[in-house]
């Protein structure tokens, strides 16, 4: 799985602690919000809302920590 996060955002942390939690092993791409990276179309292409985290498992992706 990989998870695109930025470690200033409080939900991409709730989901670096969850994962620890249950053993799960992340690859984290840091997403740099002050260069605006959540806002270029490879970034939007997975996540619409243009917001971090953002989790990738094969065909899979999941953009709303809070679901």
């Amino acid at each position: 799985m990989k998870l695109y996060t930025n470690l200033f955002s409080p939900n991409a942390r709730k989901v670096h602690a969850v994962a620890k939690e249950l053993g799960l092993e992340l690859e984290t791409q840091t997403v740099d919000l002050r260069a605006g990276e959540q806002r270029t179309p490879e970034y939007l292409a997975l996540n619409p809302n243009g917001k971090v985290p953002t989790l990738v498992d094969g065909d899979t992706v999941l953009w709303e920590s809070n679901a």
